[in-house]
């Protein structure tokens, strides 16, 4: 619809001018050009109360009150406001007032010939969630700001709108939706340590000094300048942080993309990174060029007891490829270290190429199989390990050694048994899984384990499964136990040997082999039968 002007008055022959009318409720969407009020979505009425246009045509002088009603911007409800419009200076007109429940104070002037328009917004904890709810929506955040913004429009000879913006804030605040360990609300704070001053011109913002920033351990500070573009169809970022930044900053923000990936996510996180990055070019993927070091890193995933360090390591990102340069993930006190690139090229598959080496934990198999292992404790030795070729579906080689001075006890879930691996290797790659002269105990009984002896290598390694893209398709394995103790209280007690194959494909496996009772006794009391 469209407003109602009632206006009556006279225009004197001097050019002097007595006017006095009402504007009812002209629709907001109506005023703002369609691809502007296609951003804001602003919804709502404005309304001239009380208007008296005085002084000459050149020079008028305008007073009255500005009412707007029910204003939405961007599906969020502000409310109403009043300013008063009075004469000033140089046939302008000033207008003041608050805005939307106090949140907003305006001081304004416009003058007609030639035209300008100089706003001054000033805020205190303006939430800015409210105007952009969809921030709140994709990464959980809220956010509010204190401070002021400046908005001057003119005209230039040519007769085109210029316009330019200034935001100065004291308190620019985000926090974080997060839970502690136990699931309570545990936000994460980062804020502004130095007032942020910041201009928009011809489509660029650009911060006029570099800012810092305190992430959630206050300890940890950061600091970014550069600008962004966004007077193009692509918005264009130019911006450098340098600093330490929090992990639990980090994994917030790549959380969800972690547990997409995995199925899992992150219950826990400690320590920071030195940040020292360039991120340049169109939103929202620009490149980055620079460093990240992990210093006292640490996670804990959910529903886990075990903790994995990473006190170490540095990760190097330039154009096309990122650079793994020792990192060092501990695990129960066991170390290993991995080294290697990533790269991909606009035109090409991403490709890596990486080597690990070291003492593998045998905790990590509580993080990786929780379903299967209840707990594990000792070590194994990681020998030529590497991964090469396409990003998704690389070749992996690998080699892991057992050695009887390291212990490699694991607790399986559900039937309660402890299996120790003493000596013995397993190989693996993207075809299949060899073992060979794996040998240990399960509880405290005499246990080897083996491949198929029809398929065996010049070394030595005999195949236990077959696979195709790390899924099984074929499993032989064989175990052998001796003097494996049964026992029921006060009823039977026994030492078993077996040799027992599992073989098949994995929707259709078969058990065979034999057990031996070496010795037995059946102990429980019967009694007589009665008459």
């Amino acid at each position: 619809g469209s407003g109602a002007l009632e206006l009556g008055g006279k225009i004197g022959h001097d050019g002097r001018l007595d006017l006095r009318g009402d504007l009812r409720r002209l629709p907001l969407d109506s005023i703002l050009r369609p691809e502007l009020n296609e951003r804001l979505r602003l919804t709502g009425a404005a309304s001239l109360e009380g208007i008296h246009v005085g002084g000459t045509k050149d020079r008028p002088e305008v007073d009255g009150l500005l009412v707007l009603e029910d204003v939405t911007v961007r599906r969020t409800y502000l409310g109403g406001a009043r300013l008063k419009l009075e004469p000033w200076p140089n046939g302008s007109i000033h207008l003041a007032g608050k805005l939307f429940q106090g949140k907003l104070a305006v001081d304004a002037t416009l003058a007609l010939a030639p035209f300008s328009l100089d706003v001054r917004v000033d805020f205190r904890k303006l939430e800015l969630d409210e105007l952009f709810p969809e921030m709140t929506e994709a990464i959980g955040a809220h956010c509010w700001v204190t401070g002021y913004a400046i908005v001057r429009l003119d005209l230039n000879p040519k007769g085109d709108l210029r316009t330019q913006t200034e935001l100065h804030a004291t308190e620019l605040v985000f926090q974080l939706d997060g839970e502690d360990p136990r699931g309570r609300p545990n936000p994460l704070i980062v804020e502004n340590l130095d007032r942020l001053d910041l201009v928009v011109t011809d489509g660029i913002v650009r911060l006029l000094h570099p800012v810092r920033f305190s992430g959630p351990d206050a300890t940890d500070q950061f600091q970014i300048e550069g600008q962004l573009d966004v007077s193009g169809p692509d918005k264009i970022l130019d911006v450098i942080v340098t600093g330490q930044v929090q992990l639990s900053l980090l994994a917030f923000l790549a959380g969800r993309r972690f547990e997409d990936a995995t199925g899992r996510s992150i219950e826990e996180t400690r320590g920071s990174t030195r940040m020292d990055a360039h991120f340049r070019g169109a939103m929202p993927r620009p490149t980055m060029n620079g460093t990240l070091t992990l210093q006292g890193a640490a996670l804990r995933l959910r529903g886990q007891e075990t903790e994995v360090l990473a006190p170490s390591g540095r990760i190097s990102v330039k154009a096309d490829r990122a650079v793994l340069t020792a990192l060092v993930l501990e695990v129960d006190g066991h170390r290993i270290t991995a080294n290697g690139a990533i790269s991909f090229p606009a035109r090409e598959p991403a490709s890596i190429e990486a080597r690990v080496a070291g003492n593998l934990a045998a905790k990590l198999l509580e993080v990786a199989l929780p379903e299967l292992v209840s707990g594990a404790t000792g070590s194994a030795v990681l020998e030529e390990f590497t991964v090469r070729g396409p990003l998704s579906g690389p070749v992996v080689q690998g080699r892991v050694a057992f050695e009887q001075s390291r212990g490699f006890d694991v607790f399986l879930r559900g039937i309660r048994k402890e299996v120790v691996v003493t000596t013995g290797s397993v190989r693996m790659g993207n075809e299949g899984i060899a073992m060979r002269g794996i040998k240990g105990t399960l509880d405290e009984a005499g246990l080897r384990l083996s491949g198929d002896p029809d398929a065996c290598s010049t070394d030595g390694f005999c195949r236990v499964a077959l696979l195709d893209n790390w899924t099984p398709t074929r499993f032989y394995l064989r175990a052998d136990v001796a003097g494996y103790a049964i026992q029921v209280p006060g009823i039977l007690t026994a030492d078993l040997n077996a040799g027992l194959v599992i073989e098949g494909n994995p929707s259709a496996l078969s058990l065979a082999g034999e057990v031996d009772i070496v010795d037995g006794r059946y102990t429980q009391y019967v009694s007589p039968a009665k008459d």
